[in-house]
């Protein structure tokens, strides 16, 4: 695989100034609520491990 097929290097040449970085943000509000949604399922996930916790160590 060459450098320039890497997925990185898609992102370097966008926020180098090429014409797609104009598109980012246009996508920023979108990927802010993406991110809001992933940060609460990943606490209800957590909030459910730590009451699953909790009743093991209850009836243990």
């Amino acid at each position: 695989m060459h450098a320039h097929e890497t997925p990185f290097a898609h992102h370097e040449h966008a926020s180098a100034g090429h014409p797609l970085h104009g598109h980012a943000h246009g996508v920023g509000p979108i990927d802010s609520s993406y991110h809001l949604v992933v940060r609460t399922v990943l606490w209800i996930i957590a909030g459910l491990v730590f009451l699953a916790f909790g009743v093991w160590w209850i009836l243990s």
